[in-house]
């Protein structure tokens, strides 16, 4: 019966994402600190990926493109999951959350990113709230459930205000490019960042240019405001 194979791949797709979300979970506070940003990405990414195509299936819709045997890709996913009426379960807010993720997960697998881990904190703390509550939402199932009771674990670096993060962001970038440092480089990687994030505010989920990242590395060494960069 094709409803029961149907339903049984909407099980395992939904205990694969549970598992990544706790593998990103534990990467994330893990003490080896090797490849840890690039590992919490790829592993949230994966995690919604599988949970959305679980979503997409559990709704009646099909994870493949017409013709192909291949399942789509994260991108369609979220498209599907966010603009087709009859299947729509993730919001604007979600989408843009997912989109900024991706475009890190993205640019940490495929090039060069350093994300701050005050930045890395927002982020991933968002993405396992907005996992928690689409699994809720769509199955009825508690994250808690597969988590340990256990209290927070430590922290060296308080959260803060994500204005203020940001800010901050930009003010180590601005020190990066100050005269004799010569770690421009890494700024470009630190700035690669906060542009993917603000250009899936605007709408548009493209990993920033090379020439958009020298010209907003030219204007921080110069002392525009961060605000005016990025409002």
């Amino acid at each position: 019966d094709s409803s029961e194979v149907q339903m049984k791949e909407v099980k395992q797709l939904r205990q694969k994402s549970i598992n990544a979300i706790l593998l990103a979970v534990e990467h994330f506070n893990g003490m080896n600190n090797l490849a840890r940003t690039e590992a919490v990405l790829l592993l949230l990414i994966h995690a919604f990926e599988m949970l959305l195509k679980a979503g997409i299936l559990s709704r009646g819709g099909s994870i493949r493109s017409k013709g192909q045997d291949k399942t789509i890709s994260f991108d369609d996913c979220l498209r599907r999951s966010l603009s087709n009426g009859s299947l729509k379960f993730i919001d604007d807010d979600q989408a843009l959350l997912l989109t900024a993720l991706n475009g890190h997960r993205n640019a940490a697998a495929h090039h060069l990113l350093t994300i701050s881990e005050e930045v890395l904190y927002i982020e991933t703390q968002s993405a396992i709230t907005v996992f928690r509550d689409v699994l809720r939402d769509l199955f009825a199932m508690k994250l808690e459930d597969h988590l340990p009771s256990r209290v927070l674990p430590l922290s060296t670096i308080p959260p803060t205000n994500p204005t203020i993060v940001f800010r901050d962001e930009v003010e180590a970038i601005r020190k990066l490019l100050a005269p004799g440092m010569r770690r421009r480089s890494e700024a470009e990687s630190r700035v690669r960042a906060i542009a993917i994030l603000e250009n899936s505010l605007l709408g548009e989920p493209t990993q920033p240019s090379q020439a958009t990242l020298k010209r907003l590395l030219k204007k921080l060494g110069a002392g525009e405001r961060f605000d005016a960069l990025f409002p």
